[in-house]
């Protein structure tokens, strides 16, 4: 099974986004993410094996799966799932509602 296929049921499990008829994110979305999540992880850890991040062409190579490289699997997920979420909470930030009336306050 290729990273592509295995990270992102993994990612999904996750984010609990694992209900096939109302998925919230696309597969591409969650790929692109987790190559992200990738880079900014070999910026901050070394690994036994080097990875090369395609950002543009979404690859990582090798196949962490193949591998069974699970530290960069399981960090990579984890560092995803953060970076969703984070973005998750920005977003709903913005939706907030004040209301001002007079003296009164509704925040």
């Amino acid at each position: 099974m290729a990273w592509n296929t295995e990270m992102v049921s993994l990612l999904r499990y996750v984010i609990n986004d694992t209900d096939t008829l109302t998925q919230e994110y696309s597969d591409t979305r969650l790929k692109s993410l987790i190559v992200t999540a990738a880079q900014l992880t070999l910026g901050v850890v070394d690994f036994p094996r080097d990875y090369t991040i395609d950002i543009a062409n979404i690859a990582i190579s090798p196949d962490p799966t193949t591998s069974k490289d699970n530290g960069f699997v399981n960090l990579v997920i984890l560092k995803a799932a953060c970076l969703l979420a984070t973005g998750d909470y920005r977003s709903a930030t913005n939706k907030g509602v004040v209301i001002r009336d007079g003296p009164s306050t509704i925040d």
